[in-house]
């Protein structure tokens, strides 16, 4: 039987250009939020390199949370600055920053590995819609738009 694949559920982007910001109050704030939510925190990419014009500083961070047997939500935080100048005070320069949030249902495969198992998990799925959306999809979205807003708020977009 197929491995269960994620579900996007949320994707909001961020380009900033020629601004003040502080690469490790952003970088500080989110994996701080993430753990607040309770969230396992992985981070799968850092570099930080002098360019031509400027540092280039670059992040790649993994939320995860393991619900129940059935449901495991991801978030995804992708963070790219260039052009950075440091400064006194935080950095000026450009950045790119995208939160996904996706959420895999059956992430162990439990229900897939057998065909009347399979036909069982598909008839609850389809006859518990909206329970599902109410109890899995609503909260994962919420837990991403924290992330988001405490992103907008260290690059002061209030």
């Amino acid at each position: 039987m197929p491995v269960p694949k994620p579900k996007e559920i949320y994707k909001r982007e961020i380009n900033v250009a020629d601004a003040d910001f502080d690469v490790n109050d952003i970088y500080k704030g989110v994996k701080a939020k993430g753990e607040e939510l309770e969230y396992t925190f992985f981070e799968k990419q850092h570099t930080s390199r002098p360019q031509k014009y400027g540092h280039e500083y670059e992040f790649k961070f993994n939320f995860y949370k393991h619900l129940d047997p059935l449901v495991m939500y991801e978030i995804v935080v992708e963070m790219k600055f260039t052009d950075v100048q440091i400064l006194k005070i935080g950095h000026h320069g450009n950045g790119f920053i995208t939160v996904k949030a996706s959420l895999t249902y059956d992430y162990e495969n439990k229900f897939g590995t057998n065909k009347m198992k399979s036909f069982f998990y598909k008839l609850y799925s389809n006859a518990a819609k909206n329970e599902l959306k109410k109890k899995y999809v609503i909260p994962l979205d919420s837990d991403a738009s924290k992330i988001y807003e405490v992103i907008k708020q260290k690059l002061d977009f209030y």
